[in-house]
Order: structure tokens, then sequence, then C-alpha cells
């Protein structure tokens, strides 16, 4: 995996790092195929599972560099979610769970007094609920160092700053938006989309 990071290094000296990025990709991915091949062929079950794992990380680097891309130029406001709900400091584990059941949201800013103080994701909700029962406060399972992003980051850095999870859409200390991997992913698609039905356009 580091080999093809370093590969992709070399060749977008050359090529643009869209090429670059499918080439080493491609490239893991046949590598991948080989070491599998031995594998089975030579009753080597650990070159078989290692063969697995470095062609799904191939895989997982290019789309990663690949949405990267496809966000260059969008601000984080252009994916974020606007309609969401939050919970009060002072709600029960038993509140955030009839929300999480209520809404199709899965991760809840919590407020004080006006001002975000954290944020309860839905991983924390079921480790409280288990752990401390519903009538646990969320103040006690939310995360207070949760991932502030202003709305005018460039979407391709938020790539970095979020790591698949999610991030709240801060302007100061006031509450935008959410910025998830669903949605995220959503507007990735879409952008592919319009991207393909432009060249379809000109070559028609």
């Amino acid at each position: 995996m580091d080999g093809g990071r370093v590969l992709r290094s070399l060749l977008a000296r050359w090529r643009p790092e869209d090429e670059a990025t499918r080439i080493s990709a491609a490239t893991g991915q046949a590598l991948a195929i080989l070491i599998g091949l031995f594998g089975l062929l030579s009753g080597n079950f650990i070159l078989v599972f290692i063969a697995m794992f470095v062609y799904l990380g191939a895989q997982q680097e290019g789309a990663t560099a690949r949405g990267r891309l496809l966000a260059v130029g969008f601000p984080v406001r252009a994916a974020m979610v606007t309609d969401f709900r939050t919970l009060n400091h002072g709600d029960s584990i038993r509140d955030a769970g009839n929300l999480l059941l209520a809404t199709s949201q899965q991760d809840f800013p919590v407020v004080h007094g006006g001002s975000v103080v954290g944020l309860l994701t839905r991983g924390a909700l079921i480790r409280a609920m288990l752990s401390q029962g519903q009538d646990a406060y969320v103040a006690g399972a939310m995360d207070r160092n949760f991932v502030r992003l202003p709305p005018d980051m460039d979407l391709s850095e938020a790539f970095t700053k979020t790591s698949g999870s999610c991030a709240l859409v801060m302007d100061g200390e006031n509450l935008l938006g959410m910025l998830t991997a669903e949605n995220l992913s959503e507007f990735l698609l879409l952008r592919q989309i319009s991207l393909i039905q432009s060249k379809d356009k000109r070559f028609a």
C-alpha cells in the first residue's frame, strides 16, 4: 500500500494526478491478484489473505483519491446536510434513542445555551445505552472534541479532516450544517454523473 503511494507520487511528476492514481491503484490490484493466484496454487493461504488485504487497500486508495479530485473547487457548504435535529445538553440517552428511531439521522449535535458543546454519534449512543443505561445524560457520552469545518473550506481538504466520520460545519460558533460520510458520497456520485453527462454532450 505504501508502495502504491510512492508509485503514484512518481507518476504524478509526469502525468495528471487522476491518471497517476488510476495507474497506481490498478498496478496494486494486479499485483494482489498475482500474489493471490500464487498463494492458491502453492497452498499458501497466508499469501491469499495478504493479497486480499492489498487488493482492498488499493481499491480504497483509488476511490479516496478519485473522490478528492471530484471535490476540488467545491466548498464544504455545497455538500453539507442542512436539515438536521439537535439534542440538548440535559437530554437523556433515552431521548437520543427515540430521536435516532424517529429520524434517518445517526449523529446529533448537542447544544447548551445556544452553543454547540458536543456531538453524539450513533456508536457512542449505543455504547452509553449498554454501559450507563437509558437514564444517563447525553453530556456524559458526547464527543466534546468533535471535528469543526468552516463552510468555505475546499471540500477536497475535508477528506483528510473527517476520515469518514461526521463533522460539524460551523461559522465561528454558529452551526450551519453537518458533513457526513453518506452525504459526501451522494455529492460525489452526483458530481460524477454530472461530469459523465457533460462529456456525452461534448461528443454528441
